[in-house]
């Protein structure tokens, strides 16, 4: 509305921090009321933008999941997602052991510091990557990082325990004691959800890791008395999405079988490697063009140009400067 009559736009509101009791304020700011005969206003501008975009039946498909999304995450905003405290706890402790006094590492992350600092033979912070790099350097192991998939290609004592506790370390850092206390209110988790939150379209959490929850975490939401959870996922979404867009007729008709997507991708270009070929589809979708990644997009581009070349134009029109847009619209 601002924009229409030219004044000034209002700035968004401040992100919530995760600090304790933030949740306790739901609904500030404060919302600012408008007008139906604004609200009115607005909504006859947009269709007007539908009209005069380049596709309107596909901007306005667009804008409808956008306001229903919107929707879904304001009742979920409401509403907030049931947490069991008490099973959240109980998973910490089965994880981590004990907690010590003065906020030091569990009891198992303790455990396996030493455990790590013995197979090196002295003292070593498994939360320190600049220390463990030192610590194979000097064992005769040269490691650029510790990434997991790094560690797991080396021969050392050193490597079980160290990524026991990096999986753990995390845990207890991102979704501990500390995110309970600070995130779960009367049995209440809200991250503030916002829906469309990044260019892409993506959901996003204003604090609290709302999308990001460790599947052994997930154990403690638990539906309320008299009503049940659903999960869903939606199955091999991206090579589907790619296929219909691009209209290759290769991948069109492998997204079109009842089969495994990626198995029946991989009997095709990857010698029947499952693995391999859902690692080359998903690296040609979200743009990995190095290592491995430069090898299976080369795979792809002879079974499936026409889905590759989609997916090559879109990422130099970027590199270009040019506008990016997807199919529905966005930009």
């Amino acid at each position: 509305l601002a924009r229409l009559r030219g004044g000034p736009v209002p700035p968004d509101p401040p992100q919530r921090s995760a600090e304790p009791g933030a949740q306790s304020p739901l609904f500030e700011p404060q919302a600012v009321h408008l007008p139906l005969p604004d609200l009115l206003t607005v909504y006859a501008e947009q269709q007007h933008r539908h009209d005069r975009s380049a596709h309107p039946d596909r901007m306005r498909l667009l804008t409808a999941a956008e306001s229903a999304g919107m929707l879904v995450a304001a009742e979920m905003n409401r509403a907030g997602l049931p947490w069991r405290a008490d099973v959240h706890r109980e998973v910490l402790h089965d994880l981590l052991g004990e907690r010590y006094a003065g906020g030091g590492e569990p009891r198992r992350l303790a455990e396996l510091t030493d455990e790590v600092s013995a197979a090196f033979g002295r003292r070593v912070r498994p939360d320190l990557p600049a220390d463990v790099v030192k610590a194979f350097g000097q064992a005769g192991v040269k490691i650029g990082s510790t990434r997991r998939w790094e560690l797991e290609a080396l021969d050392h004592p050193a490597v079980k325990p160290l990524i026991e506790y990096k999986k753990l370390y995390r845990i207890w850092v991102a979704h501990g004691w500390s995110w309970l206390q600070d995130w779960v209110r009367d049995g209440r988790f809200r991250p503030e959800l916002l829906a469309g939150g990044t260019v892409t379209g993506r959901w996003v959490t204003n604090g609290g890791g709302g999308l990001q929850i460790p599947k052994v975490i997930r154990r403690a939401v638990v539906a309320d008395p008299g009503w049940r959870l659903v999960v869903a996922d939606a199955d091999q979404m991206e090579p589907r999405v790619l296929a219909a867009i691009s209209r290759d007729p290769g991948l069109m008709e492998v997204a079109g079988r009842e089969t495994d997507l990626y198995q029946s991708v991989s009997d095709h270009a990857f010698s029947g490697d499952r693995a391999q070929a859902k690692l080359a589809v998903l690296g040609a979708v979200y743009g990995q063009t190095s290592g491995d990644g430069l090898k299976n997009l080369a795979a792809l581009r002879r079974r499936f140009p026409l889905a590759v070349a989609y997916v090559d134009d879109a990422a130099r029109a970027g590199e270009e400067g040019r506008l990016v847009r997807t199919w529905l619209g966005r930009t």
